[in-house]
């Protein structure tokens, strides 16, 4: 567990906390302004905590969620055993639709927590790890798999999409549509990842998208300072902001993120945390993107 640990630390703390640094010098040059509480959130990964956040560390809340996450499925497979931490998977997709609608309905003044505070976002995350976890046995199921092959499979993710289109904040949509976009995520990623010779499969597999996914992270983590359509400055006019922002993830990725993966990557041994947390994690980043897109 202690290399999990540390091969999650090499892959997330360097380029995040090298973001936080230069957000802080930034804020100390004039630009941009933070809000008390903004550098300790970042810092701790407790923004999903944090109510009055400015812009440029508020998308840090998914990250937040996440490293959340790694903290506690990891212990929970190493100090009790996967089956412990599979309870718990189940248990999640249960009390996260509970949490949303007891939180709306009996706490409105704590409505904004929803889909930010782990508790009510945990179920994308415990659904990823649910599909890592019986992967083998769905793949052998001839049921799920005739699905999978189906002609008629688009209309999983299409369904995901409309559900996603639903005003937002409406119990319905709290306890059954959320979970089942959860689920359709995971099939249709489950569906690519098999079936990868398809032409979605083939176009994933491009060397630009591919680069883009090499970059992703480091696309994410600088996204802000750039994409901020209420700001004046000269970096935030399209489309130099668009070009900085490239270069700034790039640069990101070249002198931060490539380092810290070399070394990560010469430690060669891979736990089982580490293959039940990779499916989880795209799941998850999936799950939230809907927020991430919209901001808070």
């Amino acid at each position: 567990m202690k290399l999990f640990y540390l091969r999650r630390t090499l892959r997330i703390f360097p380029a995040s906390y090298a973001y936080i640094l230069f957000v802080f010098l930034a804020s100390r040059l004039g630009w941009p302004t933070l809000l008390p509480g903004d550098l300790f959130h970042a810092v701790t990964y407790t923004e999903n905590y944090h109510l009055h956040t400015s812009w440029v560390v508020g998308h840090l809340w998914s990250l937040s969620v996440e490293e959340q996450f790694y903290l506690l499925w990891p212990a929970l497979i190493a100090f009790f055993s996967l089956r412990h931490a599979t309870l718990f998977a189940f248990s999640a997709l249960l009390i996260a639709p509970i949490s949303r609608l007891a939180i709306a309905t009996f706490l409105p003044a704590y409505r904004w927590g929803i889909g930010w505070w782990f508790p009510t976002i945990m179920d994308p995350i415990a659904t990823g790890c649910l599909l890592a976890i019986f992967r083998n046995r769905l793949e052998a199921d001839s049921f799920y798999m005739s699905v999978l092959r189906s002609r008629w499979f688009v209309l999983i993710p299409c369904s995901a999409f409309l559900a996603n289109m639903r005003p937002d904040g409406r119990r319905l949509s709290m306890l059954l549509l959320q979970p089942f976009i959860n689920l359709a995520l995971a099939v249709t990623i489950h569906r690519v990842v098999i079936f990868h010779k398809t032409m979605l499969g083939r176009f994933l597999n491009l060397r630009p998208v591919a680069f883009i996914g090499v970059l992703s992270y480091s696309i994410y983590l600088w996204q802000q300072p750039f994409l901020n359509r209420s700001s004046h400055s000269a970096v935030c006019a399209f489309p130099w902001n668009l070009m900085i922002w490239v270069v700034a993830a790039a640069g990101s990725y070249a002198f931060i993120e490539r380092p810290a993966l070399a070394i990560r990557k010469s430690w060669n041994n891979v736990s089982s945390s580490d293959s039940h947390c990779s499916l989880a994690f795209l799941i998850s980043r999936l799950g939230m993107l809907d927020r991430e897109l919209l901001g808070r």
